[in-house]
């Protein structure tokens, strides 16, 4: 009987933050999907007009829009260019942040730093965590059934310790 009560409340200690951050994780990507449907036309080349970029063959694989306001925005830009040299070229990918302040119906942008790089040289972060997927796929394939998974497991341990409280209540009553 008391090893069943330690077993919920480990359970519950441990179950229950990892099921409120996946959670949050999951909006905080929802909400990133959907302002980039309602709002990523406005930023699809906004960082090449007033920004410099890496080399002048960069291109923008993706963005998603991460903050939006009627004045200010942050966007989240995967760029991709091409170094060559003499005896090799490559291909590398950045995750650059840029900031956008709208200035008489205007955006402008100012760069605000990697946060992710193919090569492994950024070392910073970015919320809500990314996966560098060019599209929304990845959200549907796996956090959904991610989120649904949590929320029945989180619906099974609530009934598991609601049902061992009724116990404990029919021992404790006959006592």
């Amino acid at each position: 009987m008391k090893k069943t009560i330690i077993y919920s409340i480990l359970l519950t200690i441990v179950a229950l933050p990892i099921i409120i951050f996946c959670i949050i994780w999951c909006f905080s990507l929802a909400k990133c999907e959907v302002l980039t449907l309602l709002h990523g036309n406005e930023f699809s080349d906004g960082y090449k007009d007033d920004l410099s970029m890496p080399n002048e063959d960069s291109v923008t694989e993706y963005w998603k829009v991460i903050k939006y306001s009627k004045k200010y925005a942050e966007v989240y830009y995967i760029i991709k260019y091409n170094a060559a040299e003499e005896s090799t070229s490559w291909e590398h990918k950045c995750g650059d942040i840029y900031h956008f302040d709208k200035e008489n119906g205007q955006w402008k942008g100012s760069y605000d730093g990697t946060r992710w790089s193919s090569m492994g040289t950024a070392d910073d972060a970015i919320w809500p965590y990314w996966w560098h997927a060019n599209n929304g796929l990845l959200f549907v394939l796996y956090l959904i059934p991610s989120f649904i998974l949590s929320l029945i497991f989180s619906v099974c341990l609530y009934i598991a310790i609601r049902s061992q409280r009724r116990k404990m209540r029919a021992v404790y009553d006959t006592n």
